[in-house]
């Protein structure tokens, strides 16, 4: 099973570089001031895009994190995720019961 799917891998990698060509293709800068192409952090040269993606991340983690904690549909979800049956009275009204496991992804 590995083998083929390692060649299917390689084919699809193949077919991608007839459809598209080999040249590189990039996106445009985030920012349009020329003076920040890169910033000088403790001697490394960073890309302003990948303080944007970090923070972008750490801003969905923190959503996530607070809605999680405290919004009563993500509780119910970490509680499916440790014990479906015990989290059945925590389920919304008019919420079928297996709804809180359908969301927590455990069906």
């Amino acid at each position: 099973m590995t083998i083929i799917t390692i060649g299917i891998s390689i084919l699809i990698r193949e077919a991608a570089l007839l459809i598209w060509d080999e040249k590189v293709r990039s996106f445009s800068l985030f920012h349009r001031q020329r003076s920040l192409l890169s910033i000088s952090l403790f001697g490394a040269h960073i890309s302003p895009q990948v303080l944007w993606v970090l923070g972008a991340s750490a801003l969905i983690m923190v959503l996530l994190t607070l809605f999680s904690n405290i919004r009563s549909t993500g509780r119910s979800m970490r509680a499916c995720a440790a014990n479906p049956v015990a989290a059945g009275p925590l389920r919304h009204p008019g919420e079928k019961p297996g709804d809180a496991g359908f969301h927590a992804f455990r069906r």
